[in-house]
């Protein structure tokens, strides 16, 4: 290690990349904790670099390593989606399928090459120990597993609880640039994500353990349970919503069998203003997805629900949550990961939401089978309820012909007709 056995070694951004190698394998931050000044710095060294492949997920904002003039000198390849659709969908990026529990493993068991892993973390403390804030997700297990760590410092970072923290001696260099977190704003709930929230709201009982993904729907969701007693959040992610029901009262995790009290996640993602709730609340408790996505956890933890968002449904209860007319516009993510732990929960539940129709009301989203490249993100024993803004269709005990029914009644009015009747045969 070239810094010191007790501090890492200080250095420019440029001499921190120039230790990058041409065809190097990268880790990169993403979501919130993207290093945008490393991000910056790889960009500007792009030319000695070409042929470099990059890891990546989530990343919010378009990142400079997947737009501009920076297209075709990195091999990107990226295990959620995120803001770099456009690239994937021009042939500039590629996405990765991965239940999120497993990004880690497949770097610190080979699967894939690790060279290097870039990421965002506070200054250290008086003891030396930095928190990895908004992001933990893999990253303590890849930066001691990479031969190159490299860390921006950022004072804006908030200090998180729970087990977000790692010792400055595990990085190689670090660089000092402090700015603002980029946000993610959700766009305000409509109408029809009124109506799937009322019915969902039916489902989920007081006391409910609920994990969620970003979005209107699930947060449209999280708004309507603000009725509800003694919710408690055990999640991938977090987002400006759990504020609301912290003040409204119905987020306490009173009823928690694991970690009871505590909102737990392995990052966050949202405004400011939740950037500040989190900031050293004893609270909200951050840790690696090898804890928050864990089976062995999510199995003795009591009502867990599971709340998905489809991007289409077919007639046998098949969940697609990856594609738009064949391009890839979603990750797997954590989804079979919390699914699986809802489905060992005692009382848990898995919830599956959309919009009846797209379009403007021109094409459904309930569908007799998938197009050509719709994948099966979640098969139709894994789905207890799917609800659109028309109904809840239950799953659970219901027979193929029985689910179909179901699914047809919750579809776009100006479709049941047609779908219920391809049932025959089901």
């Amino acid at each position: 290690m070239p810094g010191s056995a007790s501090e890492p070694k200080k250095v420019s951004v440029s001499e921190a990349i120039a230790h990058i190698e041409p065809g190097d394998h990268i880790v990169i931050a993403g979501m919130a904790a993207e290093p945008l000044c490393l991000v910056q710095e790889l960009d500007r060294q792009k030319g000695r670099l070409q042929g470099t492949t990059i890891y990546t997920s989530f990343p919010i904002g378009e990142p400079v390593y997947g737009s501009g003039e920076a297209l075709g000198y990195f091999t990107i390849k990226t295990f959620s989606v995120g803001s770099l659709s456009g690239a994937i969908k021009s042939g500039h990026a590629s996405y990765l399928p991965c239940h999120f529990s497993q990004v880690g493993p497949l770097f610190t068991k080979g699967f894939l090459p690790l060279d290097a892993v870039m990421v965002q973390v506070t200054p250290p403390d008086e003891n030396g120990y930095c928190s990895f804030g908004v992001s933990v997700e893999h990253y303590p297990s890849l930066v001691e597993a990479a031969p190159l760590a490299i860390a921006e410092y950022n004072a804006k970072m908030p200090r998180t609880r729970g087990k977000s923290l790692i010792h400055e001696s595990a990085f190689d260099f670090v660089v000092e640039y402090d700015h603002p977190l980029p946000e993610y704003r959700v766009t305000p709930p409509g109408e029809i994500d009124q109506g799937i929230a009322k019915y969902c709201a039916r489902i989920i009982s007081d006391g409910a353990v609920l994990q969620f993904g970003p979005g209107k729907i699930p947060s449209a969701v999280l708004m309507g349970l603000s009725r509800k007693k003694d919710l408690g959040v055990h999640s991938g992610l977090i987002n400006d919503v759990v504020i609301d029901l912290v003040e409204a009262g119905c987020l306490t995790g009173k009823s928690k069998t694991v970690n009871p009290g505590k909102i737990v996640c392995t990052s966050a993602i949202g405004t400011q203003r939740l950037y500040d709730f989190i900031a050293d609340n004893p609270e909200v408790e951050f840790y690696p997805a090898s804890y928050t996505h864990s089976i062995d956890v999510l199995r003795e933890m009591k009502n867990f629900c599971s709340l998905n968002v489809a991007l289409q449904v077919d007639l046998l209860g098949q969940a697609n949550s990856e594609t738009v007319n064949g391009h890839i516009v979603n990750g797997v993510g954590g989804m079979m990961d919390f699914i699986r732990g809802a489905r060992e929960s005692e009382g848990g539940k898995v919830i599956f939401c959309l919009p009846s129709t797209t379009r403007g009301g021109k094409e459904s989203r309930i569908v007799r089978h998938f197009p050509d490249k719709a994948p099966v993100t979640t098969t139709r024993a894994d789905i207890d309820y799917i609800v659109s803004e028309f109904g809840i269709a239950e799953m659970t005990g219901r027979t193929v012909s029985e689910r179909a029914e179901a699914i047809c009644d919750i579809a776009g009015p100006d479709f049941r007709e047609d779908l219920s009747s391809s049932i025959t045969g089901f």
